[in-house]
C-alpha cells in the first residue's frame, strides 16, 4: 500500500479488494474491515466482491458475527443484492460463534431472495433476461 501510494499509483477498488483477500487469508478480520473503511472514506464505491471478500474476511477471523449482519445491511442500503457467496460467508460466521438462531434466520433470508430471483428469470422471456 505504501509502496503504491509513494509512485503514485492510484488505488482503485480492485487493488482494495486485492488487499482485503490478504487480510483474509492470514484471518485478519480487523485488517480486512480497516480496508473496506478506507475504500468508503477515499470516495471509492464498494463493489459486490468488495463485500463479499471482506464478509468472508470477517468469518475466518472469527470476529463478532454481528459485524457480518451490519455489511450485509451496508450492501442493501448501498443497492447491492447480496448473493450465495454473500449469504454462505455470513452463514459460516454465524454458525462459528454458534448464533444459531441468527443463522437460521439468514438462511431463511437466503432462500427468500434466490426465490424472488428465480420468479423475476422466470418471468423474464430468453431475449430479456
Amino acid at each position: 500500500l505504501a509502496i503504491m501510494r509513494r509512485s503514485n499509483t492510484p488505488l482503485d477498488v480492485a487493488c482494495y479488494n486485492s488487499m482485503i483477500k490478504a487480510c483474509a487469508a492470514g484471518a485478519e478480520w480487523s485488517g480486512a474491515l480497516a480496508l473496506f473503511d478506507k475504500v468508503r472514506r477515499s470516495g471509492l464505491v464498494p463493489s459486490p466482491v468488495t463485500f463479499n471478500t471482506t464478509i468472508a474476511a470477517l468469518a475466518a477471523g472469527a470476529c463478532d458475527w454481528q459485524f457480518v449482519l451490519c455489511l450485509l445491511g451496508d450492501m442493501q442500503a448501498a443497492g447491492l443484492q447480496p448473493d450465495a457467496v454473500s449469504y454462505r460467508s455470513a452463514l459460516d460466521a454465524m454458525v462459528r460463534a454458534r448464533a444459531l438462531g441468527a443463522a437460521a434466520s439468514c438462511f431463511r433470508e437466503a432462500e427468500k431472495v434466490a426465490s424472488l430471483r428465480d420468479n423475476d428469470q422466470a418471468q423474464q422471456g430468453p431475449d430479456e433476461g
